[in-house]
């Protein structure tokens, strides 16, 4: 799968007890959305999303993740987050 340009804003970053994802144009668009440890092991799967969405991360321990969004062609994106 290619690398998509996509521009989508993951804040707050650091994240608290949730992350927003927004691609600033409203446009609906749907992606599949997971988080990934920074040794690649998926440790949140959320499955398919619309932007702009927001999610609860009270259950994500401390660490480093990247969030991968996937879009409908199967391009992704990873964005790199940090959890205090």
């Amino acid at each position: 799968a290619a690398e998509g340009n996509f521009d989508i804003r993951v804040y707050p970053n650091p994240v608290g007890d949730y992350v927003q994802l927004d691609d600033g144009k409203n446009s609906d668009a749907t992606y599949e959305l997971e988080f990934f440890s920074p040794i690649g092991e998926s440790v949140k799967r959320v499955g398919q999303v619309n932007l702009p969405y927001r999610i609860q991360l009270e259950d994500l321990p401390s660490g480093a993740y990247f969030v991968r969004l996937t879009n409908a062609e199967g391009a992704f994106r990873n964005y790199r987050i940090i959890k205090p």
